[in-house]
């Protein structure tokens, strides 16, 4: 039974999906639709002119303006005693390696 409902499941689903896929499409180009664009028309630009030179300007009169006297910077923070990550000894150059392995023995004997 369930095998029948499946081959009869396809025929009958792809077009209901098609036309709501087709509907949905149709429907949010309506959406998105803004009518006809009319282009703006083309103005002249104004003419412009930039002056490199600034004009002078007087501070406001209510600020007092003081000099700051220059700051004599603190002494450098002091070193923390680190030891050093290499040793002072590096020894008397023993190297370590593995011992020597016979090789194994293989016979017939079962």
């Amino acid at each position: 039974m369930t095998a029948i409902v499946q081959n009869l499941r396809t025929p009958i689903v792809l077009p209901v999906a098609a036309a709501i896929t087709v509907g949905l499409f149709l429907m949010m180009r309506q959406m998105i639709d803004v009518g006809p664009v009319e282009p703006v028309v083309a103005t002249e630009r104004p003419a412009y002119a930039i002056n490199v030179e600034v004009d002078p300007i007087d501070p406001d009169p209510r600020i007092d303006i003081t000099a700051i006297p220059p700051v004599e910077p603190p002494p450098p923070v002091q070193r923390l005693p680190v030891d050093r990550s290499a040793p002072a000894n590096p020894g008397d150059g023993v190297t370590y390696g593995l011992p020597p392995v016979d090789p194994p023995e293989l016979s017939n004997n079962d």
